[in-house]
């Protein structure tokens, strides 16, 4: 468990799962109440607190109580807070902006909805990406038939992106169901 921990005003630059405090959450790892304030740049997986944050069975990695105020620039699956989520991400938001080539989130590049959780979260810095880009999330993947998505918790009531990106915009750019 990482608690209470931050980094800031730095540079933070690497390949794959880069990320400004974290580069990756595997399972039952747990990242609380901390922060980043780092520029973070790199290929892909790159996020402005964790690159990966990932689960296996109910293992969950775990981000609650977090943030991100940095920038962040990648190539694919780069988020303000985290790049890829396959975990739990709980009460966090990103305030940094988001430029990217690929599954670009202001708070989430890509998001599995069979295994991660988002929740009571935000993020309100710009967006700018090519395809699957989103204020909020870039891409929500999923292999659950379409009836099966009821199962995400991002609701609209307690999740906000503030500012819509230029390219799709607003909660999410697309659903792909496979």
């Amino acid at each position: 468990m990482i608690t209470n921990c931050s980094s800031d005003n730095g540079i933070v630059t690497g390949g794959t799962q880069v990320g400004g405090l974290v580069g990756a959450v595997y399972v039952y790892g747990v990242l609380s109440d901390s922060y980043s304030n780092m520029f973070v740049s790199g290929n892909t997986l790159i996020g402005g607190l964790v690159g990966f944050c990932t689960r296996q069975f109910s293992a969950l990695g775990t981000i609650h109580y977090c943030y991100s105020l940095g920038n962040v620039q990648g190539l694919a699956d780069v988020g303000g807070l985290v790049g890829v989520n396959a975990g739990l991400i709980m009460s966090s938001y990103a305030t940094g902006n988001v430029e990217g080539n690929d599954s670009t989130g202001g708070l989430v590049g890509a998001h599995y909805n069979d295994e991660g959780i988002i929740s009571s979260s935000y993020a309100s810095g710009s967006v700018d990406g090519g395809i699957y880009t989103g204020g909020l999330v870039g891409i929500i993947n999923s292999t659950s038939h379409p009836k099966n998505l009821k199962r995400m918790t991002m609701h609209p009531n307690w999740i906000s992106a503030k500012k819509l990106c230029k390219w799709y915009g607003g909660f999410n750019s697309q659903v792909q169901l496979s």
